[in-house]
């Protein structure tokens, strides 16, 4: 008896790759350019990516990490500018200047 089902050989096709989140995006762009918006922006984004199984989960990642160097980058800023400011109030006091400027001013 011949088999009347014929055996094709499986096909090879490239698998297409998830859709991306447009949060990763954003998430990206954010932690570049404004990072406090890319600290809430990337976690969300690695949610909904998770939850909706999307594609941009690097890019999420990355505004992120983004973010957070920004975040540092911005306390160590503060930190030494009011450290400046500072040690230039007590310079100021120390100033001959300073000294005639208190007895103009009492």
């Amino acid at each position: 008896m011949s088999d009347t089902h014929t055996q094709y050989p499986p096909q090879n096709y490239p698998q297409q790759a998830a859709p991306t989140e447009g949060l990763a995006i954003a998430a990206l762009i954010t932690g570049l350019l404004f990072w406090p918006a890319g600290l809430i922006i990337s976690p969300i984004a690695l949610s909904r990516i998770k939850r909706n199984n999307t594609g941009g989960r690097g890019m999420a990642i990355a505004g992120l990490i983004l973010s957070i160097v920004g975040l540092v980058c911005g306390i160590i800023a503060a930190i030494f500018f009011f450290t400046v400011i500072q040690a230039g109030i007590q310079n100021a006091e120390t100033l001959p200047a300073a000294a005639t400027l208190n007895s103009l001013v009492l």
